[in-house]
């Protein structure tokens, strides 16, 4: 049996200084690369990028300074449709450093 081979097509980022969330497309297949986001407040939403690859889309939020998130990256065949694949949830890092919380 042949299997595909694996490859990221999707890469998402937390920038504490910012309070950033980046969605990178890393491969030309047509669909949107998506980081969804939560904090541990209650707090979640996602950032999109349509740009095609090689492109990098920073989205901003104002998050609480004293509470931690964590991302993961998705693919989406358009703006609204279901996301397609996603990776695991990340660790939760701190929304002051950035640094596992």
């Amino acid at each position: 049996m042949h299997e595909a081979p694996f490859y990221w097509v999707t890469e998402g980022c937390f920038i504490a200084n910012g309070d950033d969330i980046t969605a990178r497309d890393m491969h030309a297949d047509g669909l949107r690369s998506v980081t969804g986001w939560q904090t541990d407040y209650g707090r979640s939403g996602e950032c999109q990028n349509g740009q095609g690859e090689g492109w990098t889309v920073t989205c901003y939020y104002d998050m609480n300074e004293t509470g931690r998130v964590k991302l993961r990256s998705c693919t989406r065949n358009g703006g609204t449709a279901p996301n397609t694949k996603c990776s695991s949830w990340s660790l939760w890092v701190s929304i002051s450093t950035g640094d596992p919380a």
